[in-house]
């Protein structure tokens, strides 16, 4: 936000462009600020992506994939790119950029990573198998203990929401309706939503046989 505020106030003929990926309305960060930014400098252009948009959103859906920033992200040798996001989505953005002709130098990333924590329990990863019944979709998987619940989803084509993947956003939170599992890192959770036997899917492995609810 602190670049965007000083190109629009200090570089008027400078186009700035940003695509901007999010759950949904409700968890896009700075929005009201940004429509003003946008509606009060003509040099600033944003297209929020959305996972999960809501009826009358025009604009473009999905995640900010390797297909979806194909479409939309324009390719000028002359521009800088500033990349910053879930790992995944920054490495589709760096590698479509590298197979055109833009400067390396011109190519500008900031990632960032978990801190360590403690596991909520201390019991090893074995490489056991359990069912993990996701109990909406009406699917049980079965799940190595190494593996997130966030990966066993994904894998098995369940759309969850997720965002920075490392524990530190909260957008995989689901609800614990049985079982055990072991979470990694809960920074973003309050003790209330630890109460209420919410945990982080991104960040937490199965124990035994499990049922969550999203």
């Amino acid at each position: 936000m602190s670049i965007i505020r000083a190109f629009c106030t200090r570089a008027p003929h400078a186009k700035l462009d940003l695509f901007f990926g999010n759950h949904d309305l409700q968890s896009i960060i700075f929005h009201k600020e940004l429509s003003a930014l946008a509606h009060a400098h003509l040099n600033l252009n944003v297209t929020h992506v959305l996972s999960a948009p809501p009826p009358n959103h025009h604009g473009p859906q999905g995640r900010l994939n390797a297909d979806t920033l194909r479409k939309l992200l324009p390719i000028n040798p002359q521009a800088h790119y500033l990349i910053c996001g879930p790992g995944p989505m920054m490495d589709a953005a760096q590698t479509l950029l590298q197979n055109h002709p833009i400067p390396h130098d011109h190519i500008h990333t900031e990632r960032f990573t978990p801190k360590p924590a403690r596991p909520t329990s201390t019991a090893p990863p074995t490489g056991a198998i359990h069912t993990v019944r996701f109990s909406q979709q009406h699917r049980t998987l079965n799940v190595s203990d190494n593996q997130t619940l966030l990966e066993a989803g994904l894998a098995a084509g369940i759309d969850m929401p997720f965002s920075c993947a490392v524990g530190g956003c909260g957008a995989c939170r689901v609800k614990l309706i049985s079982g055990e599992i072991t979470m990694a890192q809960h920074h973003c959770l309050t003790q209330d939503a630890l109460d209420k036997n919410h945990c982080l899917a991104c960040v937490s492995k199965p124990r035994g046989p499990v049922v969550i609810d999203l």
